[in-house]
């Protein structure tokens, strides 16, 4: 990003010159997403999950790559190893809302990059429709023994970018 460039504009040009997204999805970095109402403030995480699948949708982004991330424990044996996303509960249970202040972010950045209007139903919008949406494409769990992990996970996210 430039220099003195809003941030927001440098998210949307990001995104807008990019490929795919890869979205990195943790249980303590959903939290959040969890205490979402239709009041609320503008969660930035979201509005660029917001974004990339407003651009994924128009064809604008060819794919979202979730990157699942499972806790992180110690194994006396193993030493580090990252649990199962689905089986820590990694996904929180989210409204079915769409957040006002977010909603007006998302026609905001879409606006500047001269994209127009949301093109995905509000329904598409809300945080459990855009949190489903995410893990809905191929993506890879950051799973097992830590020193292991990152290089399989780069190799997916590479092979997957190859198709």
């Amino acid at each position: 990003m430039p220099a003195g460039q809003p941030w927001e504009q440098g998210i949307a040009d990001g995104l807008g010159s990019s490929d795919i997204y890869v979205a990195i999805l943790s249980k303590s970095g959903l939290a959040s997403c969890a205490r979402l109402t239709g009041a609320s403030w503008c969660d930035y995480f979201m509005l660029n999950h917001q974004l990339a699948l407003e651009l994924c949708h128009r064809g604008d982004l060819r794919t979202i790559v979730p990157v699942l991330v499972g806790e992180l424990r110690h194994d006396s044996e193993l030493g580090k190893v990252y649990g199962d996303f689905f089986q820590d509960k990694g996904f929180p249970p989210c409204s079915d809302v769409v957040v006002e202040a977010i909603e007006g972010k998302l026609v905001q950045l879409l606006e500047y990059s001269g994209k127009g209007a949301p093109l995905l139903p509000a329904s598409a919008r809300t945080v459990r429709a855009t949190l489903t949406a995410l893990v809905s494409h191929q993506g890879v769990k950051l799973q097992g023994v830590s020193s292991d992990t990152l290089d399989i996970v780069v190799a997916a996210i590479v092979k997957i970018a190859a198709i």
